[in-house]
């Protein structure tokens, strides 16, 4: 099965303090893809800690009477109203304007039929149970381009394995190449001394795209590959 939603962005900051005062200034700049969502965007809430490890999450969900935005969570007493920053989608012919967003609202495509995965074992891995798992897909987006891909292994006991692919643009809001051409991704887990005899299962693929649009696609039934022991 597949499934696709939208995310927040998390974001970190820092503080500027006038060595003479205990008061100064922070801030956190986010880098969006040019292809972002058009809208509203707000901040949602702002966590803060001084040296002293004291810690303080303000919460900015209420709302106006007659107002439906910010999705009503940590409801505070002390709860502040949303600051609102509005993003236009471009016009035909103003796409690379900074004003504007040239909005992609699809997540990345995956290749169902391109998936496989095999194990790889030494002749001394198999009497431990060691080894490496490889799978490959293909993938490609419609305008962001393929930005983190999460997996998931089970193992023959039913645990999870989870991890993160590694690509030339796992990082960063902007995709370097062409985002239509269909391309193959490899991931690559090793198998510990020791692990357990019998099925392990590519149990599912979540992509994200440069905008935030993700896919999450369960292979629980369909794939599946015996590393052998003595």
């Amino acid at each position: 099965g597949a499934s696709w939603t939208e995310y927040p962005v998390y974001k970190a900051g820092g503080c500027t303090v006038p060595e003479s005062d205990y008061d100064g200034t922070c801030s956190v700049e986010w880098e969006l893809s040019p292809y972002s969502a058009a809208g509203q965007y707000y901040v949602a809430m702002l966590a803060v800690e001084d040296e002293a490890s004291n810690k303080r999450e303000q919460f900015f969900t209420a709302q106006p009477e007659g107002w439906t935005c910010c999705g009503k969570v940590g409801n505070t007493g002390d709860d502040e109203y949303p600051v609102l920053l509005e993003l236009l989608a471009c016009k035909s012919g103003d796409a690379e304007a900074k004003e504007c967003v040239g909005e992609d609202h699809l997540p990345p495509q995956l290749d169902r039929l391109s998936v496989a995965a095999r194990v790889h074992q030494k002749d001394d891995d198999k009497q431990h149970g060691s080894g490496t798992v490889t799978v490959t897909f293909k993938a490609r987006d419609d305008k962001s381009g393929v930005g983190t891909i999460m997996y998931r292994i089970m193992d023959p006991q039913g645990m999870s394995h989870s991890g993160y692919l590694e690509h030339d643009n796992s990082y960063g809001p902007v995709f370097t190449g062409d985002v239509q051409e269909w391309k193959e991704y490899k991931l690559e887990m090793a198998l510990p001394r020791g692990s357990p005899k019998g099925t392990w299962r590519l149990e599912s693929l979540e992509m994200h795209d440069k905008a935030g649009n993700r896919k999450h696609h369960q292979f629980i039934e369909l794939l599946q590959f015996v590393p052998t022991s003595k």
